[in-house]
């Protein structure tokens, strides 16, 4: 249920963002969390046949831009094809034969396939994320074919070729570009599962409510505004999935369909819920999250089967006391609306396990909170709490407390009685002494205190003896007790923006600490007791006054990520460049008044051959090393708001690099060498005085390889002028015009290559100096001219 309404998990692992963060906008945005994946994406998601959750809770994928490259007189490249596939089949644990082809790059079916020995024999066929966009109308020698997965192809319609498949049960088209369904899509009479999430659908077939079998349909994510009335005999189908849709207006054939267990309508733009919702006498889930819903239909409350009401963004100012009635309720989420007040009523919930009320205007709870004797998870956060109430404390079996974002001056000792808690979150609020009552909490894991005014940490903080996760960042804090170093379990520890200046000489007792977090504090030296973390992966010491770095540190051998930006370093601290197993390093100088902006990176930085990410914004580069094209598994180069001239043409050699983004420097020409680079997938060059290509070309086109084929067209089209130029004129030039020529017509240094063969021709003593050819231009424009 935490999953579902889009809150923490019941572990938190360190390497996982804020608790602030995570509890904190999952519980205002429901919706998003509870978007899961709704399609399987692998064979042994699909043989989890009983996943029903997955139809309502979609995953928002990247969309990736609309083809411009046409409208920018820009040629796409065309992917290979594979010549030769090899299909391995294998028996999964059901014993079904399956073959796995999914990210093999491959752009129509594979005719090996339909020729294997075993075609007639394959059960399981998933390919998905290749660019196929057709179907072969003799896909039916698969015909023993149950569970098809074609997720994440190119197809913008699905011919008829496949309803030949009688035996399918389990289909998936999600994230391709359709636009509809066959007609005859009936005909695949034993499906039960259809998934075609994240389309272009903009309507269904009537014939779909022919599919007898089916049990679970996924159109998340689509472009629907209304169903066909003839779904309401589909009288076996349980799960609807229709989040992000464009339902101006509830579907009311939904509640026609008995049969129903759970529904997602979560971001459209519904207003009104009908009355006869009441008839969806077996719903389970609803989800109506992020519509523009003002006033619940007293009905829903009449709905005896329903487990999980997910209502949250909202306009809800007013819950019934009829809520009473939802004796089976163990999920409400009510976060982000219009409430002030909760009903009393609330309190016979006995059931309830999860309440989301965040982001409302609530000042308190109802008094009878105390009898939600199996609520686990409780979030307020965002309200108008200025304390919080006794009862509160009584909750005993609560795991999971999120109070923040209120008007908290203490966390009462009382808290101290919630000896399950495990989660507990009372950032921004306004305490300013370390709350005692939590030092009492055994079992707890995680601990969010950011943004108040705490200006000391408890000694008995060391009663923690489960705690993994400590966060007081943006705080008043000026010493690291020793105290903290005595928790064998922490994982993570973010004291980021506080006034610490130093380290606890104690900090090498945390066995099991791999993130450590200290930026925006007042370090003067690289602390040295860092360099005794041997499970250190994580540590960041941005923004301080640091100036060198401790020869230590290339002991950290399980080093992965490393910030160090917005220091006070003369140089590039070479120490950093022994991290031998270092695949994340930040150093940017993006202070308003930092004059600490370094101008080279040593050759030693090439020594990091398991970098993947390298940030060096808005420092003062005018080159990089050639040696950075020999990191074989550096895949992000980041080096906005230097003083680059232009991309290295060594760069196009690198065979993994992804990402390059080089905004605000002073780059005019892009290299040609741009079309080799394979694996680069997003380019971004925005405010260089870039003369070629065209800067609105860069800004509009699909991707670097489309930019790169303009330049090699260019290219191409530059020499084609040069050399059918010297065809016209090698009669009648005199070839020691040849050099002026160029400097005239501004031949770059690149393009004078291309006519060296020319060049070389001219021998050596028909040379002349520069001057001279510069006074025989004189005479000959004066002669033309008289």
């Amino acid at each position: 249920s935490a999953e579902y309404m889009g809150t923490v998990p019941p572990l938190i692992t360190v390497s996982e963002e804020p608790i602030n963060e995570e509890v904190k906008n999952d519980s205002l945005n429901d919706s998003q969390k509870q978007d899961e994946e709704q399609r399987p994406s692998s064979e042994e998601q699909v043989v989890e046949t009983q996943q029903e959750q997955i139809i309502l809770n979609d995953t928002v994928s990247e969309v990736g831009e609309e083809n411009t490259a046409d409208d920018a007189g820009i040629i796409e490249p065309v992917e290979e094809v594979i010549p030769k596939l090899e299909i391995n089949a294998y028996e999964n644990q059901l014993g079904q034969k399956c073959v796995n082809l999914t990210n093999q790059h491959i752009n129509k079916f594979p005719e090996e396939l339909l020729e294997h020995s075993d075609v007639a024999e394959i059960s399981c066929l998933f390919i998905s994320e290749n660019q196929i966009s057709n179907i072969p109308d003799d896909i039916n020698l698969i015909k023993c074919l149950e569970i098809l997965i074609f997720s994440k192809n190119q197809f913008n319609t699905i011919t008829s070729s496949i309803t030949n498949l009688t035996y399918l049960t389990t289909l998936d088209f999600s994230e391709n570009n359709l636009i509809t369904l066959p007609s005859n899509i009936n005909d695949l009479c034993n499906l039960t599962s259809l998934y075609v999430n994240d389309n272009k659908l903009v309507e269904l077939p009537a014939s779909i409510a022919n599919m007898e079998k089916l049990e679970t349909l996924g159109l998340n994510g689509n472009r629907l505004i209304n169903l066909p009335d003839s779904m309401t005999n589909m009288r076996n189908l349980k799960i609807l999935g229709l989040n992000r849709n464009n339902f101006a207006k509830y579907p009311n054939v939904i509640n026609n369909i008995e049969s129903l267990q759970k529904v997602g309508l979560s971001s459209n733009k519904i207003r009104h819920i009908p009355s006869d919702v009441r008839n969806l006498i077996n719903i389970k889930e609803l989800l109506l999250n992020n519509n523009k819903i003002e006033v619940i239909p007293v009905q829903i409350f009449w709905l005896k089967s329903l487990e999980e009401l997910g209502l949250s963004g909202n306009l809800v100012r007013h819950l019934s006391s009829e809520i009473t009635n939802l004796t089976n309720l163990k999920v409400l989420g009510l976060n982000n609306n219009l409430l002030e007040t909760l009903p009393s009523e609330i309190s016979f919930l006995e059931n309830l396990e999860c309440l989301g009320v965040a982001k409302n205007k609530l000042i308190d709870l109802p008094q009878d909170i105390v009898l939600l004797a199996k609520l686990q998870e409780l979030y307020i956060c965002e309200n108008k709490f200025d304390s919080l109430q006794n009862e509160i404390f009584r909750l005993y079996e609560l795991k999971v407390l999120d109070v923040s974002n209120n008007k908290l001056e203490e966390v009462p000792v009382e808290i101290e009685n919630m000896k399950n808690l495990l989660h507990l979150n009372a950032s921004n609020n306004r305490i300013t002494v370390f709350p005692y009552g939590i030092c009492n909490l055994e079992l707890l894991q995680a601990l969010r205190l950011d943004d108040n005014d705490i200006q000391q940490l408890s000694d008995d903080i060391v009663n923690l003896v489960c705690l993994r996760l400590f966060s007081c960042r943006n705080n008043k804090i000026i010493e690291f007790t020793d105290a903290l170093c005595e928790l064998d379990s922490i994982e993570s520890i973010d004291l980021s923006g506080n006034n610490l200046s130093m380290v606890s000489s104690e900090l090498a007792k945390l066995k099991r600490l791999n993130e450590l977090k200290l930026s925006n504090n007042h370090f003067i030296t690289f602390p040295e007791e860092v360099c005794f973390l041997k499970n250190i992966k994580h540590v960041d010491l941005s923004n301080n006054k640091i100036r060198a770095v401790s020869q230590r540190v290339s002991s950290l051998k399980k080093l992965s990520y490393i910030d160090l930006s917005n220091n006070d370093f003369q140089s590039f601290p070479v120490e950093v460049c022994k991290i031998s197993h270092l695949k994340t390093l930040v150093f940017k100088n993006d202070r308003p008044s930092n004059d600490q902006r370094i101008s080279e990176l040593p050759e030693e930085i090439c020594q990091l051959k398991k970098l993947e990410v390298l940030h060096l914004e808005s420092n003062a580069l005018t080159s990089i090393p050639e040696g950075l094209k020999d990191l074989t598994h550096l895949k992000e180069l980041h080096l906005d708001a230097n003083c680059l001239a232009f991309i290295y043409e060594t760069l196009s050699e690198s065979e993994s690099l992804s990402k390059l983004t080089v905004t605000s420097n002073e780059i005019n020409k892009l290299p040609y060498s741009l079309s080799n680079m394979r694996q680069l997938k997003s380019l971004t060059i925005k405010d260089n005085p870039l003369d070629s290509p065209p800067m609105f070309l860069c800004e509009t086109a699909v991707d670097p390889k489309s930019i790169g084929t303009f330049m090699d067209l260019a290219n191409d089209r530059d020499k084609d002028i040069l050399f059918r130029m010297f065809k016209l004129l090698e009669e009648k030039l005199n070839m020691r015009d040849l050099p002026p020529l160029l400097r005239k017509l501004k031949v770059l240094e690149t393009k004078k290559e291309e006519v060296k063969d020319k060049l070389d021709d001219i021998d050596e003593e028909e040379h002349v100096d520069e001057e001279q050819l510069d006074e025989e231009e004189e005479d000959e424009r004066k002669r033309r001219l008289k």
